[in-house]
């Protein structure tokens, strides 16, 4: 009875051992982005990690390489569901690549339950190509000039320092407005709350968006905390 019993409870230990193993092995895979999917000649690019405050909108364009090409696809990670992201396009028909995309995207988002969190953008980028004009609706609409131009520039931040960064329209560009992103270029996410020890503010001055950049001490090297700051110009 005793072997019976002994055998039992190896079976029943061999038995919970397979359901453990079997509950790793299932264990799910890691998200990654994919925003070439279905997309022919597309190469990923992606962004770093972007700070989306508790409150308020955070801004964040990520360009093709060398700002060149258009954008056939985009995709977003975060840290957190209650990052919710968008990013605009522009108007046209059909919605395509050099139609209603074009070598840069511009990503917003925000903290749905007040919460600060993170946001990685990601676009996939194909070689320019032809496009056909926009059909006319008529004679009589006029329709929007040229769609706007986006700059951006990326800088690295000290903590425990204030810095001036700033960025510029291209030539015979005119300066609309600007944006700042606080962002991260470590691999993985760190801690949302790290965005709260950067203090910045823009201004438009001599044609430029500069900002004024204040980091608290306590930013660990390997958060690689940096800023982006943006232009709106119209050609």
């Amino acid at each position: 009875m005793s072997r019976r019993l002994v055998l039992g409870g190896a079976v029943a230990l061999v038995a919970a051992a397979v359901v453990v193993a079997s509950s790793v092995a299932a264990a799910p895979a890691p998200i990654k982005a994919n925003p070439c999917f279905q997309v022919k000649n597309c190469k990923p690019t992606s962004g770093p990690w972007v700070y989306v405050p508790a409150s308020g909108e955070a801004d964040f364009l990520l360009e093709c390489p060398k700002r060149s090409g258009t954008i056939g696809g985009t995709d977003v990670l975060t840290n957190t569901p209650d990052v919710r992201v968008t990013w605009q396009a522009n108007p046209g028909a059909p919605v395509r690549p050099g139609t209603s995309t074009g070598f840069f995207a511009f990503f917003q988002a925000y903290s749905a339950k007040g919460e600060a969190g993170l946001f990685q953008p990601y676009i996939g980028c194909i070689p320019a190509q032809k496009i056909q004009p926009r059909a006319t609706v008529s004679a009589r609409v006029t329709r929007p000039g040229a769609p706007l131009d986006r700059r951006q520039g990326m800088f690295s931040l000290k903590p425990g320092t204030t810095q001036k960064a700033s960025e510029g329209c291209g030539k015979h560009e005119r300066l609309l407005s600007g944006w700042y992103a606080v962002i991260f270029g470590a691999a993985k996410p760190p801690e949302a709350a790290l965005g709260d020890k950067v203090h910045a503010s823009i201004a438009l001055l001599g044609g430029k968006v500069v900002a004024t950049v204040q980091t608290d001490p306590g930013v660990p090297a390997s958060a690689s905390i940096g800023i982006q700051v943006g232009a709106l110009c119209s050609p």
